[in-house]
C-alpha cells in the first residue's frame, strides 16, 4: 500500500480464505507485518521454526528432502485431489484480477511518484 499498488501473489484470495475477512485487511490494506505466531494461528502457515537463520535454512531443507523421497507425480495428484476445483479455480481468477490491477496501479501516476519517493529515500539512507 505504501507504493500505491495492490495485493500480488495471490494474497487477496489466500489471506481472506486462511485468515478471515478482518485479519486479511489487516495485513492487505493496513500494510501490517503478519508476525510468525499470528500466521500460524490463522492457518497461512503450517509450522514457525525458531532459531537462528542456520537452523531454520537445515530444517527447511530436512523437509524439503523429506518430500523429495515421494513421488512427484504422487504429491501433484494428492495436491489437485485435496483442492476443490471451484476454489481452484477462483484461486486462479483472483490472480488474473491481481495482474491486471497490479498492472494499472503500477502505470498510474500517483503510484510512479511513490514508487519514486520511496527508491529516492533508499537511496540516500545507504549514502
Amino acid at each position: 500500500m505504501s507504493l500505491g499498488l495492490v495485493p500480488e501473489g495471490s494474497s487477496s484470495y489466500t489471506f481472506p480464505n486462511n485468515m478471515g475477512k478482518a485479519h486479511a485487511n489487516r495485513f492487505l490494506l493496513a500494510a501490517e507485518k503478519v508476525p510468525a505466531h499470528d500466521a500460524y494461528v490463522s492457518g497461512l502457515v503450517t509450522q514457525v521454526i525458531s532459531g537462528t537463520k542456520e537452523e531454520f535454512l537445515a530444517k527447511v531443507c530436512e523437509k524439503a528432502k523429506h518430500l523429495a523421497t515421494f513421488s512427484g507425480e504422487s504429491l501433484m495428484m494428492a495436491k489437485a485431489l485435496s483442492s476443490r476445483p471451484t476454489e481452484l479455480a477462483r484461486h486462479r481468477e483472483q490472480g488474473v484480477l491481481e495482474g491486471y490491477s497490479l498492472q494499472a496501479r503500477a502505470n498510474s501516476a500517483d503510484s510512479k511518484a511513490m514508487i519514486k519517493q520511496f527508491t529516492d529515500k533508499a537511496s540516500k539512507s545507504k549514502i
